[in-house]
């Protein structure tokens, strides 16, 4: 239920991540390419990355094992590459991504009537990404 919310509001997702990041003055709040990353963009990335959580949330395999995960690994690793990023970036954006994807959680949860429980194992599910996520990054740089 949650999980198939937060897939129909990946763009809501991105939108919010993105102007969190620019307010943060991130670098990598842009939806624009980046030069020597073929993996994607910051958007693109943002919305893959979501649509894993989703598909977790949903019942499917860990989001860090979905195909979604290993393209986010190989921007991150581009980005650590060619220096377009710092790691302080990568982590800033990852955090705004994450508190997007929580703040659409919790409206989903209200307009849903969701149960406390299901929301908190949604949280769950989402700082295990996180968590998983700053440490394959971590690596890269």
């Amino acid at each position: 239920m949650l999980g198939e919310a937060l897939a129909t509001r990946a763009g809501d997702v991105v939108e919010q991540t993105l102007a969190r990041a620019r307010r943060h003055g991130v670098g990598a709040g842009s939806d624009q390419a980046i030069p020597g990353v073929s993996a994607g963009s910051p958007a693109q990335i943002t919305e893959a990355s979501t649509f894993a959580i989703a598909r977790w949330l949903e019942g499917d395999r860990p989001a860090r094992e979905s195909e979604s995960a290993q393209r986010t690994w190989q921007f991150y690793g581009e980005l650590a590459a060619t220096r377009e990023a710092s790691l302080n970036d990568v982590i800033m954006h990852c955090l705004c991504w994450r508190d997007a994807v929580a703040d659409v959680l919790q409206q989903s949860a209200l307009e849903l009537h969701a149960s406390s429980e299901a929301l908190a194992r949604a949280r769950q599910i989402l700082q295990a990404g996180t968590d998983y996520g700053f440490l394959r990054t971590s690596k890269a740089f």
